[in-house]
């Protein structure tokens, strides 16, 4: 019920203008997404152990921190332009990838895909701290939140897989 709220509540951040930008429902929109899908990432986490969970806290933390300096200081549009064609190369390498583990599962293939998705969500982070600096105006902040949002999550949880090595809870 989280997941399918939280995806009503993601398109109509994303594609009405109207509550997205209308205060205070932007605000309570916002709320509700993040407690379902804060909701969800912490039903996950509990199939985890504990110490990988925090570890993957720490490392996403830093990262994002990190990601965000870099976007704000050094981030010219050149830089930006080669982000972009990384994130689709990545994309393109990665699918095959998970055919592959689909079809043969090994731990190193299961390594590289988790590791590669935590390399594209580095780049996802990037390149949306560029476009909500330079192309969002201030009536958009609740859409960029969200984005930015949405991609620390999945740093997190690729990072968390990562660290488990698919075991989860053992």
């Amino acid at each position: 019920m989280a997941l399918l709220i939280g995806l009503v509540l993601f398109i109509t951040i994303a594609c009405c203008k109207k509550p997205a930008r209308t205060y205070p429902i932007n605000y309570i929109l916002l709320l509700i997404f993040t407690l379902c899908w804060g909701y969800m990432v912490a039903g996950t986490c509990s199939w985890y152990d504990p110490t990988y969970v925090f570890v993957a806290a720490a490392l996403t933390a830093v990262s994002v921190v990190g990601l965000t300096i870099f976007s704000a200081t050094c981030m010219s549009d050149k830089l930006f332009t080669v982000c972009l064609m990384a994130a689709v190369c990545l994309l393109f390498c990665l699918f095959p990838a998970m055919l592959m583990m689909w079809i043969f599962p090994t731990y190193w293939l299961y390594c590289l895909i988790c590791g590669g998705c935590v390399i594209l969500s580095s780049i996802y982070i990037v390149i949306d701290t560029q476009m909500i600096m330079k192309d969002l105006s201030t009536d958009e902040y609740i859409f960029g939140a969200l984005i930015l949002y949405i991609d620390i999550i999945n740093m997190f949880l690729w990072l968390l897989s990562l660290f488990a090595g698919g075991g989860g809870a053992d």
